[in-house]
């Protein structure tokens, strides 16, 4: 398939799909966090794919809004 001939469009939601022209019913989606990506393909059906960074979690907020025995649990 040349390249030039593929789209990536998206539907109402923003999902992304190619379009169909060359009659591939397969699915695709992609994710991003930071430096990471991902990309799921599949031959039939639908295909969702999530990715996300672990970073450290700053809780230092919670001793504002917690009482300690929350905090304690």
């Amino acid at each position: 398939i040349p390249a030039d001939t593929i789209s990536i469009n998206r539907d109402r939601a923003g999902r992304p799909f190619l379009n169909k022209y060359h009659g591939w019913k397969g699915d695709f989606n992609l994710s991003h966090s930071e430096e990471w990506i991902i990309c799921g393909l599949t031959s039939n059906g639908r295909i969702g794919v999530d990715i996300e960074k672990i970073q450290p979690i700053d809780f230092s907020i919670t001793e504002l809004c917690f009482t300690q025995e929350e905090l304690d649990y």
